[in-house]
């Protein structure tokens, strides 16, 4: 509205005015530049403006995401430190088990070092014992041996015939039994077996004084009492 109307004035003032319609026409010029520049920089704010939005929303979105990684991390590190106190807990158990265990081998080996000890031992006694039992028989070998000689001695002085047909003679008859009684006796005590620690040599002992039930010497004292 603005240039019809100059150029209506200046159609009416032909003469002097062009001047003035060249100022106003550069004017106009000037200002619709003006408005376009002011335009292009609204459009480049509101484009500016746009993309600060934008971005502020994005760190807005991040800084959500950041709150969000930051709580799962930190239930991540309270649930790593629970586990580590758990293993740490499982390990301390396993650690004490494995002392236990270190402690019941030693005792069974000491057990064990102990039963090896204790089976030499046995083996040893087995041993003695079967050397004193071979030294018992032998001894016994030599006791029976005697005692058949002590009653060979009887029968070759004819003692027995003499006691029940010679009556003077008993007295010194039963002396000289006696006499072969206690050296047959002492024949046994230097043949019996001497006790050590093999408990298995008792039967030796019992049997050495059987022989001397050989000797006849409770009947002789009877026979002369029935015969006075």
């Amino acid at each position: 509205m603005l240039l019809p109307a100059l150029t209506l004035a200046a159609s009416r003032n032909a003469g002097g005015g062009d001047k003035i319609v060249g100022k106003l026409q550069t004017m106009v010029r000037d200002i619709t530049a003006e408005r376009d520049q002011l335009k292009a920089a609204g459009d480049q704010l509101k484009a500016e403006n746009d993309k600060l939005k934008a971005e502020l929303d994005k760190a807005k979105q991040e800084k959500t995401e950041a709150a969000q990684t930051g709580e799962r991390l930190n239930n991540e590190l309270n649930t790593q430190k629970s586990t580590n106190e758990a293993v740490r807990g499982k390990l301390e158990q396993t650690h004490a088990k494995l002392l236990e265990v270190i402690e019941k081998y030693k005792m069974l080996s000491q057990a064990k070092n102990d039963l090896a000890q204790q089976h030499a031992s046995l083996q040893n006694t087995q041993k003695l014992t079967g050397e004193q039992l071979q030294i018992c028989e032998d001894k016994n070998l030599k006791l029976f041996e005697a005692g058949q000689q002590a009653v060979k001695s009887f029968e070759d002085k004819g003692l027995l015939d003499t006691l029940l047909h010679d009556e003077p003679l008993l007295q010194f008859k039963t002396v000289e039994m006696e006499n072969l009684v206690q050296e047959y006796e002492d024949k046994l005590l230097k043949q019996q077996y001497q006790h050590t620690e093999i408990p298995a040599a008792n039967p030796a002992q019992t049997q050495a004084p059987q022989p001397a039930e050989s000797a006849p010497e409770p009947e002789v004292n009877e026979q002369p009492q029935e015969q006075q």
